[in-house]
């Protein structure tokens, strides 16, 4: 069964008519403890750990490098390819490819199957292997945590697509939104109390504007967003996600003062180049893959997957925002990357206010 074309709430862009512009949030006042302002992040200056943690779903191996460089610290090692706490004093990543938030068990439960027996739960016990590691002192764990930044992804999209390629319809998808990010709660929670000070976590992306998701799933006009293309459907998906999720940031910076909880926005900086191309250097194909084969507005299809013989490469990737269909370009990533740390230094809204994702 394909996801439901019943009537929804449009996702609407940032400043339309319909919806809240971004720019309602009040104007933050002067900085305080655990606010998310440029002031309140610690300056990374320990000789014992000036590193990075990063958690995320699927936010891409070369997002993470880029934010990182912005950020100035040592590039995290992949956690599976470290063996001694020396491999470590530079941070960790913790992502794994296709891993999800929920565990397989519970996704298995709701008739969704995943090829990746690894979840949100795996990587923060992960986390913990790595501090046992650098130090068996709770105290010194402390210590070293307290002066690293905490990178977590979009977590939650692989469930989301999961559930929708498992023959699923979008309301199946939505029903994960507060299991989801009830399982990044239980995380965030659990990093701030091994000792963690400045997290960053990213949203969703608008998943209407997937490549992937748009060859696979085409709807009436009706469903399609007039300005960028994308299917509402999705986004508004994404944007009930987020919504949550800023909700929760907000629930625990009250909880524990003096930590900078840190909401980093992927949704509006992939929307405007989706809608606005030219605009941020990229060409007239921003929902086509790159490099892939099935032609059409996607240039997406399981049979012609990037790297297999039917597919082709576009001539200059730079001008395209998708890869392969799922996976962003290197262009893409660094607009992304900048986009993301420039916008993360603003502060989370109160959950009253009604922000587009």
């Amino acid at each position: 069964m394909r996801p439901s074309s019943r009537p929804r709430p449009r996702a609407h862009p940032p400043g339309s008519r319909t919806g809240r512009p971004t720019s309602a949030i009040p104007p933050a006042g002067p900085p305080t403890a655990g606010s998310s302002s440029i002031s309140s992040v610690p300056k990374f200056q320990s000789r014992r750990c000036s590193c990075a943690y990063a958690l995320p779903a699927r936010l891409s191996s070369q997002s993470v490098t880029l934010a990182v460089k912005e950020l100035k610290v040592p590039l995290p090692t992949p956690y599976l390819a470290g063996r001694t706490a020396a491999d470590f004093l530079g941070g960790a990543n913790f992502a794994l490819g296709g891993a999800t938030a929920l565990d397989p068990a519970f996704l298995a439960s709701r008739g969704i199957r995943s090829a990746v027996p690894v979840s949100l739960s795996n990587e923060t016990n992960w986390f913990h292997n790595v501090l046992q590691l650098l130090s068996s002192s709770g105290y010194e764990q402390r210590k070293i945590t307290s002066r690293s930044v905490f990178l977590v992804g979009e977590i939650g999209v692989n469930d989301y697509f999961l559930a929708l390629m498992s023959n699923k319809s979008i309301d199946v998808a939505e029903s994960l939104v507060p299991h989801i990010i009830g399982t990044i709660r239980s995380a965030l929670t659990d990093m701030i109390g091994a000792g963690a000070r400045t997290v960053v976590v990213t949203g969703m992306l608008p998943l209407g504007c997937e490549p992937k998701l748009l060859a696979m799933f085409p709807s009436g006009p009706s469903n399609y967003d007039p300005a960028s293309g994308c299917d509402e459907r999705f986004n508004e998906l994404a944007v009930r996600h987020n919504r949550a999720l800023k909700r929760v940031l907000w629930e625990l910076r009250l909880r524990y003062p003096g930590r900078s909880l840190l909401y980093a926005d992927v949704y509006h900086p992939i929307y405007r180049a989706v809608a606005s191309p030219a605009r941020y250097g990229f060409g007239n194909k921003p929902l086509a893959a790159c490099c892939g084969g099935g032609g059409g507005p996607n240039n997406f299809n399981y049979t012609a997957f990037c790297g297999t013989p039917k597919s082709t490469t576009c001539a200059d990737p730079s001008k395209y925002i998708s890869w392969d269909g799922i996976h962003l370009t290197e262009a893409a990533n660094r607009f992304i990357a900048r986009s993301m740390l420039r916008g993360v230094l603003l502060p989370v809204a109160e959950p009253g206010f009604q922000q587009q994702a």
